[in-house]
């Protein structure tokens, strides 16, 4: 298995070591200590109430008053206890040791160097290069936007150190204690305070890698936990992704990469794009990393995170999300936080996994669902964005109603590198194709949910209309219009077309 362009997880990462925890001289394991008092406390102040209720309808005797009480506390605590939920991937920050202690002078006899920066200590075989050199100058910079992103507050994060491994020779890293114990992976692991990685094939990747094993010991030890294993991975993907200009210390995380030249060797969306069936939303919900995860899985919990982090109508829920790491049922709360837009967000969701591709704006892309009605006599009139995807009309059509569809105005669909602007009517201009079709055309679609997203007519198959057209609804369901263009372009458009629907029968 190659070690190189690859970041395949190796079970749950999340495991505190106990053994090395023993091994430093405690007779107790910390983490086992932890849980037995967090628990202990937890499972009293449940059956507390119960226990009194219990004891005042039994009244025992006097004499044996004592003993009822303390045989209904032992009782009802262990069976509380024991329908505790298992909350995958929680610890308390406590209970992960600390990072292990170098003596540098033999690491450095062995070929090894130490870097200590500001938040992160940096242990590697690789030679000091200029690029190797910047990482704590990066992971620095991700101080304040992981506590941006996780509500942390500043100071309490300032306070965050991680000590990282960046393997080149495995067999030397071993030879001196430091690798983790009982544990294999063939791309990065993160434990607490400490994480490990290979070395990587660019310098894009490997900065991708450490971001990605820093934000789980950022989230491990500020948050508690790092949640399901969709999540912990989503998030952790999702903030590898950025851009770094090394002459200004800019970072910026959570970016959409806005080509392959631009994030060489990540290859998420490339295996996106192969795959033979897009993962629906509740596929992608289930994929647990308590077993080794593919690289395609790695692609599929960065989508559905990047996703939320920017869509307008689902980040605000998604943001919530980092404090109900330590929650039971992580998904099933979720989901009750976004109500009634579960349905749509599905339905995204499936469009968005369909169209993938670099630079992809999702903010531009989001539809605006809203209530509809069958159209009447008299014509309507809407205003369409050329900067917006698909966008509604507020009208309802049954399957073969006749629709006439007329597009009027001029807008600007894109630019010349000089700035010049594109003019464009609603017939499209010829000089680029997108999906098979005139650049700038006016298209529309209906929203049926029974059918396919790809059926004839539907979100994926829109329909071509120009500057007029009447047509015969191939669908049932609500009417969308917009102009086509690429998802990664409509940033540059601007203006608006002008477009009249009116009953043809």
């Amino acid at each position: 298995m190659s070690r190189q362009g690859r970041h395949e997880g190796q079970g749950n990462e999340f495991e505190p070591q106990r053994t090395r925890r023993r091994q430093r001289g405690g007779t107790v394991d910390g983490r086992r200590w932890t849980q037995i008092k967090s628990r202990s406390i937890s499972a009293f102040i449940r059956v507390y109430p119960r226990l009194i209720v219990l004891f005042f309808t039994l009244r025992p005797p006097r004499p044996l008053r004592f003993s009822y009480f303390f045989a209904l506390l032992v009782s009802l605590a262990v069976h509380s206890s024991a329908q505790e939920p298992n909350v995958p991937n929680s610890h308390p920050p406590e209970a992960w040791p600390a990072a292990r202690e170098l003596d540098e002078a033999r690491l450095s006899a062995a070929g090894i160097s130490v870097l200590r920066d500001g938040p992160l200590t940096l242990v590697t075989d690789l030679p000091l290069s200029a690029e190797i050199k910047q990482l704590p100058r990066v992971i620095a910079a991700a101080v304040p936007l992981f506590a941006e992103r996780f509500d942390v507050p500043p100071k309490r994060a300032a306070e965050w150190r991680v000590q990282a491994y960046l393997i080149k020779d495995l067999a030397k890293f071993a030879s001196l204690g430091l690798l983790p114990e009982d544990r294999e992976f063939s791309h990065g692991l993160a434990l607490g305070r400490e994480v490990w990685l290979f070395e990587q094939p660019s310098d894009y990747f490997r900065r991708h890698l450490l971001l990605h094993e820093a934000t789980h010991s950022f989230m491990a030890m500020h948050l508690g936990g790092c949640g399901p294993g969709w999540y912990m991975e989503g998030m952790a993907e999702l903030l590898g992704t950025h851009t770094w200009d090394s002459q200004t210390g800019k970072l910026e995380l959570g970016i959409m990469p806005a080509s392959r030249a631009a994030a060489p060797y990540w290859g998420r969306i490339k295996l996106l794009k192969e795959s033979h069936q897009p993962l629906s939303l509740s596929a992608v919900l289930s994929l647990d990393n308590a077993r080794p995860m593919n690289n395609e899985a790695y692609a599929w919990v960065w989508s559905l995170a990047h996703f939320l982090e920017h869509h307008p109508r689902y980040a605000e829920v998604f943001h919530k999300l980092p404090m109900r790491v330590t929650k039971p049922e992580f998904n099933t709360r979720m989901q009750k936080m976004y109500g009634d837009d579960w349905p749509n967000l599905a339905r995204e969701w499936e469009l968005f996994t369909r169209r993938i591709d670099y630079g992809d704006d999702i903010a531009c892309e989001a539809i605006g669902f809203g209530p509809t009605e069958e159209l009447g006599a008299q014509p309507i009139t809407v205003k369409i964005d050329p900067r917006r995807g698909w966008q509604p009309t507020g009208v309802r059509v049954a399957e073969g109603d006749r629709l006439t569809i007329r597009g009027a105005g001029q807008f600007i669909i894109g630019r010349e590198p000089t700035g010049e602007p594109w003019p464009c009517e609603a017939n499209g201009v010829s000089l680029e194709y997108v999906g098979g079709s005139p650049l700038g055309e006016l298209q529309v679609a209906i929203d049926d949910r029974d059918s396919p997203l790809d059926a004839l007519g539907g979100l994926l198959q829109p329909v071509p209309i120009g500057q007029a057209r009447t047509i015969v609804a191939p669908l049932p369901g609500p009417v969308f219009l917009r102009v086509n263009d690429s998802p990664a372009k409509r940033a540059d458009n601007s203006g608006e077309l002008v477009v009249t629907l009116s009953r043809a029968d």
